[in-house]
């Protein structure tokens, strides 16, 4: 019986580690502004929120940035 908790638990982690670095990949080559959404997702909704409110801000802050170097 333990033996089933214990594969059950590895397998449920291993998915939970294939959703977060497949969410955290998807453009890895292009530079990111404004807040993380954190482990988990837990900050999205704070993320979107600074985003929706400083966005236009946000987007040239990071152009600045990086628009001379080759990321």
């Amino acid at each position: 019986m333990s033996l089933v908790i214990y594969l059950s638990g590895a397998i449920s982690l291993i998915i939970l580690v294939i959703f977060i670095s497949s969410r955290r990949s998807r453009f890895p080559g292009i530079p990111r502004v404004g807040k993380t959404a954190g482990l988990l997702d837990f900050g999205r909704t704070a993320a979107k929120k600074e985003f929706v409110m400083n966005g236009h801000r946000l987007v040239d802050e990071g152009y600045h940035k990086v628009r001379l170097s080759h990321y």
